[in-house]
């Protein structure tokens, strides 16, 4: 395989190649692939004075602008190949201009027929090529279709693997400028490219499994002007991990939690051109699927932007104005939809306030909401048990959790707590979930199975936990032993690995496995009017495609998992940050790592080995250091 994705910034066409060979050969590329880079809002440069009094002045730097890749249309004569290069390398800044630079690489019935808003495909590396399919007109056909309409004349197909047809002419009476009969007027590039994550037209992120290639064909005709275009080609287009990062940011939007208490993140990715007014729009069209009835909608049904663009002024003040439906909304509402807004927009580049208005008039808000977001856990440290010892870690050592007894033949396996230490509970082995013991009381069955996995504590003092064997779904009770069944038939068939409730208690992260293959899941809860449990979402949001074998999973902040697999490369156990919406990324492993903990970010995940060593990224926030020894099972709240 070769690749035809090397470009340069050069605007000339290299001269005429010598006659194809069987495979396509990359080619230095003209304007057509040219990318360069535009960066916007360069302000607030001032000269230097060289003489005069010391003088202190304020100094207002502007922030830097979103920088986008820059692309060409075709040059005349263009090759089949440069076409699709150009083509393919117009398509990252299309979301911009409306892919108009895109669509000039398309013959008219082409540009017809493509529907670039179908998806986005990320790719990495560069795209390759097989040798082309290449047909000639029949000789009684006559002039071929011409997709090109008026395009200048210029270059045949050299390099592109060309076969010859039968026609002939007279050298004497033929014009050898304009007639060539060994050239054809239609040709197939059929090629593939490695993906690394799908982009849906509603923002959403999907990272592709490990070694996922996407099929790529396209066909093109010369016109009667001498010029090769694309007649058809699949919908979406199709942009490199670079550019990517140049035209796309991840935004997060926020939907209040069914008791109203805390904001529940949505990440979309969304152009970094327009980004608040992208935002907004997301917003107002509501959360996505799988999280839809874990939250609650307080716009009402039908309101939108006025003028579909959120302004953003020179002091920072991001202007929202709403169509008339919003009036509608209650003072709780609005005063929840201002929180909303507030914290998504807050996030945006240059946004450092936001006002509401209704048809260009203030929005009267009279109340106030403060929902909480992602806030730090009530421990700043994990619980572990040291032999049969409940304890807290602090500056390098081991202190008692008070108020809790030796778990003395008990067997505990796996320890869990809620966000005060008030409620601790253990897995017995793996047939039982117990409440800890306490000076005044022993400790409780609450569940029993056959295989159970490590036990998670909701924000509501629901004990979450299954058995491996998941034809039963999940299993919530309480700590007076209340206990309801949450049906899951998505994991039917499949081994449950472990399970983590969010801070927020409106989603889960569940991995489970198949084969041998794992996956990892995040799905809603949805809860009855009293926070009681009652089911998951239908669907379920699968995130982390490339981190195979896991088999424990984490909360590391509102929109991030930790996960602990085996490595690809390595093959020792290793951490990996997995976002809800984003590529995933292996930490530096630990040796023997058996668990993982997770209070808020990165410096404060913790692992331990089967040595019993605990270790922390605390200290340098990249490297693991030990903390303490002799102690099993680190647990931070959730």
């Amino acid at each position: 395989m070769t690749s035809l994705s090397r470009t340069t910034s050069a605007r000339g066409l290299p001269g005429r190649p010598t006659r194809p060979t069987r495979r396509v050969r990359p080619r230095v590329m003209s304007r057509v692939l040219g990318v360069g880079l535009l960066v916007g809002a360069l302000t607030g440069c001032a000269a230097i004075p060289s003489s005069g009094p010391v003088e202190r002045r304020d100094v207002t730097i502007s922030e830097l602008g979103p920088i986008f890749p820059q692309s060409y249309g075709p040059t005349s004569g263009a090759s089949p190949q440069e076409i699709v290069q150009g083509f393919l390398s117009a398509q990252a800044v299309g979301i911009n201009d409306d892919w108009a630079t895109a669509r000039e690489f398309l013959s008219p019935r082409g540009g017809a027929a493509w529907d670039p808003s179908a998806r986005t495909f990320v790719y990495s590396g560069e795209p390759d090529f097989t040798e082309p399919a290449v047909e000639a007109p029949d000789p009684g056909d006559g002039a071929a279709d011409d997709p090109a309409g008026d395009a200048p004349s210029g270059d045949d197909l050299s390099g592109v693997g060309a076969s010859t047809s039968d026609n002939t002419s007279d050298p004497a009476t033929s014009d050898p400028a304009t007639t060539d009969p060994a050239e054809p007027t239609t040709v197939s590039i059929l090629g593939h490219v490695s993906i690394v994550a799908t982009l849906e037209t509603d923002g959403q992120f999907t990272e592709a499994a490990q070694g996922n290639t996407q099929s790529l064909t396209f066909t093109l005709e010369k016109s009667s002007s001498d010029q090769w275009r694309i007649t058809a080609t699949e919908d979406g287009i199709f942009v490199s991990e670079p550019n990517f990062a140049l035209v796309y940011r991840a935004t997060t939007l926020y939907f209040p939690s069914q008791d109203r208490s805390f904001l529940v993140p949505d990440v979309r990715w969304y152009s970094k051109s327009n980004t608040a007014s992208h935002a907004i729009n997301g917003l107002l069209a509501g959360p996505a699927t799988w999280l839809r009835d874990s939250v609650e909608v307080v716009a009402p049904a039908g309101t939108r932007l006025v003028l579909d663009s959120v302004t953003i002024d020179d002091s920072g003040v991001a202007r929202v104005d709403l169509t008339k439906e919003v009036l509608a909304a209650s003072d709780s509402d609005r005063a929840m939809l201002q929180a909303q807004m507030t914290a998504v927009l807050l996030k945006v580049p240059r946004v450092r306030s936001v006002e509401l208005f209704a048809n260009s008039l203030p929005l009267s808000i009279p109340t106030t909401a403060d929902p909480q977001r992602d806030p730090v856990p009530g421990l700043t440290s994990p619980l572990v048990l040291a032999g049969d010892v409940i304890s807290e870690v602090g500056n390098g050592t081991l202190t008692p959790l008070a108020g809790f007894s030796a778990l003395t033949g008990l067997r505990a396996s796996a320890l869990a707590t809620d966000d005060a230490a008030r409620l601790v509970v253990l897995r017995s082995g793996t047939v039982a979930i117990m409440t800890a013991p306490t000076p005044a009381a022993a400790a409780t069955t609450l569940v029993t199975g056959t295989d159970l996995v490590a036990p998670s504590v909701d924000r509501f003092g629901w004990v979450w936990t299954g058995d491996r064997a998941t034809n039963d779904g999940l299993r919530a009770v309480t700590a007076a032993g209340t206990q309801v069944p949450i049906p899951v038939d998505w994991l039917d068939g499949r081994t449950l690995e472990s399970i983590r409730v969010s801070h927020d208690g409106a989603r889960i992260a569940i991995v489970s496995s198949l084969g041998g293959v794992s996956r990892i899941d995040v799905a809603a809860i949805v809860r009855d009017d009293s926070d009681v449990p009652a089911s998951l979402s239908v669907q379920a949001l699968a995130i982390g495609a490339s981190v195979t074998a896991a088999t424990q999973v984490v909360w590391i902040d509102e929109s991030t998992v930790g996960v602990l697999a085996r490595g690809l490369s390595s093959g020792i156990p290793t951490v990996y940050e997995v976002p809800i919406s984003g590529r995933s990324a292996a930490l530096s492993g630990v040796e023997d790592t058996v668990w993982i903990s997770a209070g808020k970010g990165l410096r404060s995940v913790y692992v331990a080995n089967s040595d019993g060593a605990l270790f922390s990224r605390a200290a340098t926030g990249s490297t693991w250091s030990q903390v303490v020894g002799g102690v099993q099972f680190p647990a931070f709240p959730g």
